[in-house]
């Protein structure tokens, strides 16, 4: 009654089933490891998504994140929020395909938001600069210089503020001057670092109908884009860069392990 049995066809049926078997008990235990993990992992990449979005916003509003940002007043040291995360270990939980160029992101923008802030800072002269080569009469005082075109009007008036470093931004740079044009007030050439006014530069009103301001602006685009540092022509790439983080970390969000990474990571652990 044995001697028809295919013994090499059960013996292989027996292993294959054992071996199934096995795989499936190793996938049910690493599902299952994966979703206590979850909820964890979900938070971490909204974390890290909403970081990324404050980098995207800041350099979209002309108001990048540097390294200030990210000071603790308790060690005096700055702490970028993905070189931190290296440096506390959480990253090896994590993405492995996304995090390291992501520290490399990180460092790229600060790197833009300290360079848009020193030259922010130093703009001052550069709009003194202009302002003097076009034959404006300017009054020098202690905190401040105001163009004196009408000395016979001493009268104050309302101003808005521009950072002259957005006026490298051709869209804010057609905003300001319709806005100067349809408004009887002034202009303010400020910069604010910390709560500390680095330099103020009042065009005022008075003397606007006095001087031809797209002209003004011309020359001073023109002298920003001579004097400004070689990382401020990375706007377009960092944004682009955040973009594509931003859409690879929203996804994560969603599911942090996806069907075919658990598939994967389960013949890892069968292996190690």
């Amino acid at each position: 009654m044995f001697q028809n049995i295919d013994w090499a066809g059960v013996i292989i049926n027996s292993i294959v089933s054992l071996l199934l078997s096995f795989i499936m008990f190793s996938f049910g235990i690493r599902s299952g490891k994966e979703r206590t993990e979850r909820l964890k992992l979900r938070d971490k990449y909204r974390e890290m998504y909403s970081t990324l979005n404050r980098f995207h916003s800041g350099i979209t509003d002309n108001k990048p994140l540097n390294w200030r940002h990210f000071s603790d007043s308790r060690s005096n040291n700055f702490k970028p929020f993905f070189a931190e995360m290296v440096r506390q270990g959480e990253h090896l939980e994590l993405s492995k395909k996304i995090f390291p160029s992501i520290v490399d992101l990180e460092k790229e923008c600060l790197r833009y938001g300290r360079n848009y802030k020193e030259f922010s800072a130093s703009s001052g002269d550069l709009v003194i600069g202009v302002l003097e080569k076009c034959g404006i009469p300017i009054k020098k005082e202690t905190y401040s210089v105001k163009t004196m075109i009408d000395e016979g009007d001493n009268k104050g008036g309302s101003y808005f503020e521009i950072n002259p470093v957005i006026l490298l931004s051709d869209e804010k740079c057609e905003e300001y001057l319709k806005r100067a044009s349809s408004n009887d007030i002034g202009i303010s050439f400020r910069f604010i670092d910390q709560s500390t006014v680095c330099f103020s530069i009042e065009i005022r009103s008075c003397d606007m109908k006095h001087i031809d301001l797209s002209h003004i602006f011309k020359e001073l685009i023109e002298t920003l884009e001579n004097s400004k540092p070689e990382s401020l022509n990375q706007k377009d790439h960092l944004l682009k860069e955040l973009d594509k983080k931003m859409r690879s970390i929203g996804k994560l969000t969603q599911e942090p392990h996806p069907f075919w990474n658990t598939f994967a990571n389960t013949f890892k652990d069968l292996f190690r």
